[in-house]
């Protein structure tokens, strides 16, 4: 990782005392920050990338993982600019599908969530902004 050259800016100005400190502005630790900035905590998320690029990872919800949005207040952001509800998980074999399970028939209700791993990183980090006011 690289340093910085010069220190970076962030909301608080040179005020640099945070209640929390996340490393990491991935899926967890960004709706980590957004949950606890909502809740008045001064948050410092630590994110070694400045520009997400796709790492093919993460980018499959199960359905336990989409009530947990929810329960966080992010799903419906998610959902509305990077993601795509499925009902539908369909076992294969070889190319031959062999059984499809209906998600929404699961304790949750809902099916699985899908997302560009990037995209979802810069969407909750904007929630985290906005949410610090």
């Amino acid at each position: 990782m690289r340093m910085a050259e010069r220190p970076l800016a962030h909301p608080y100005g040179d005020d640099q005392h945070f209640d929390v400190i996340t490393v990491g502005g991935g899926l967890a630790g960004s709706a980590l920050a957004k949950s606890l900035a909502e809740r008045g905590h001064r948050v410092l998320v630590l994110e070694r990338e400045k520009r997400f690029r796709d790492r093919v990872r993460g980018e499959q919800m199960h359905p336990w993982g989409v009530a947990e949005a929810r329960a966080l207040g992010v799903y419906d952001r998610l959902l509305e600019r990077v993601g795509h509800q499925t009902r539908w998980w369909t076992i294969y074999d070889g190319a031959t599908p062999r059984r499809k399970r209906d998600l929404t028939a699961t304790p949750h209700g809902v099916g699985s969530f899908n997302f560009y791993h990037p995209d979802m990183q810069e969407t909750l980090l904007t929630l985290k902004r906005c949410a610090e006011g």
